[in-house]
């Protein structure tokens, strides 16, 4: 921005110049476009029904632990991570969440304007996964917070389950953000296709057969978690199925789900320039 300065030439005449203000850099055409993404993605109201469904685990749990202690208290708050947050509302929050991504853009018909700016078609589709990703992690934080604190003051701090919750999010949601950003661009009916895929594939088919288990987002999520919480291994064993549970075999499985989401967005967005 430029402010408007009066200088008295040696001529005695008047004229108005610009003199740059002192301050940060202009903001970058991603970071816009993140920023944009980021506040369409959580309006007001969503963000307080989101972050309010996502303490739903947290009363779960307050209510299987009543008059539990010690290791069953523990056994209990596994058993409600592995069901209610990883295996539910952790991924119905990032299914909605991504599902607009793109498909918010294309209804409201300002997806030309996003293509319009100056940035490769893959930077932009790295831009939209990566804001739905960090909208979707942000209000699941608040459930994570919700579950470890409830534990935390009912029964024993543990560091070491935060930790695991964090990197267990951060995994699965990249993986089903990465699945859902691309869904949202080709059909309005993302949602549907995203909750069927959770409860139909994930939470039946995977079941029956196990070594399906890394087509599921969240247990990628689950494995991480045990994989950071050693304690919880045994409890988590059949839920994840064939998964190695370790951070590292999570992070390189969603690692995949996020470059082949980028380069089918990619090509959408490149087919759409076409068209």
């Amino acid at each position: 921005m430029r402010c408007v300065a009066h200088v008295v030439r040696s001529t005695g005449r008047i004229a108005r110049i610009g003199v740059p203000l002192s301050g940060g850099a202009p903001m970058t055409p991603v970071l816009a476009l993140f920023r944009a993404s980021l506040r369409r993605a959580l309006p007001v109201k969503r963000t307080v029904l989101f972050g309010l469904l996502s303490l739903t685990p947290a009363l779960l749990f307050v209510l299987a632990a009543e008059n539990r202690t010690g290791e069953a208290a523990f056994d209990t708050l596994v058993e409600t991570s592995g069901g209610a947050y990883f295996g539910l509302l952790m991924p119905v929050i990032a299914i909605v969440l991504a599902a607009g991504a793109l498909g918010d853009e294309r209804r409201d018909q300002t997806l030309s304007f996003i293509t319009l700016r100056p940035m490769p078609r893959w930077v932009i589709a790295a831009t939209k996964i990566a804001a739905a990703a960090t909208a979707a992690f942000a209000i699941n934080l608040i459930g994570i917070f919700g579950l470890w604190l409830t534990y935390s003051i009912q029964h024993t701090f543990n560091g070491t389950i935060l930790v695991g919750y964090l990197v267990g999010t951060v995994i699965a949601v990249a993986a089903y953000v990465s699945i859902v950003v691309p869904l949202g661009f080709i059909t309005d009916r993302a949602v549907i296709i995203g909750l069927a895929y959770l409860l139909v594939f994930e939470d039946g088919v995977v079941i029956a057969l196990s070594g399906l288990a890394s087509l599921s987002p969240w247990r990628l999520g689950a494995a991480a978690f045990a994989g950071v919480v050693e304690e919880s291994r045994l409890i988590l064993d059949g839920a994840v199925g064939n998964l190695t549970m370790t951070v590292a075999n999570s992070a390189i499985t969603a690692g995949i789900y996020v470059l082949i989401g980028a380069a089918i967005t990619t090509a959408l967005l490149k087919r759409r320039d076409l068209a």
